[in-house]
């Protein structure tokens, strides 16, 4: 089976992690991308749509980050 890649949006958006790595949460948008803290809807940073190359296709994710991660780009 081929490895799931990002692929980064036209916008220029932060560069994330892996999706090999992440939790079902940071797939979900539900915990943070970089620092898996839980996200609430009041609080997440949303870091645009992305597609992923997946058996079968291209699928869209949409992934999020706490505020302190989605300031720095997941280097806090």
């Amino acid at each position: 089976m081929k490895a799931m890649t990002p692929r980064p949006s036209s916008r220029g958006a932060a560069v994330l992690p892996g999706v090999k790595g992440l939790t079902d949460h940071q797939l979900r948008g539900t915990a943070c991308v970089w620092c898996a803290r839980p996200l609430d809807n009041g609080s997440a940073i949303d870091l645009g749509p992305r597609r992923l190359r997946a058996p079968g296709g291209l699928v869209w994710w949409f992934p999020r980050g706490c505020p302190a991660c989605g300031k720095t780009g997941g280097t806090a």
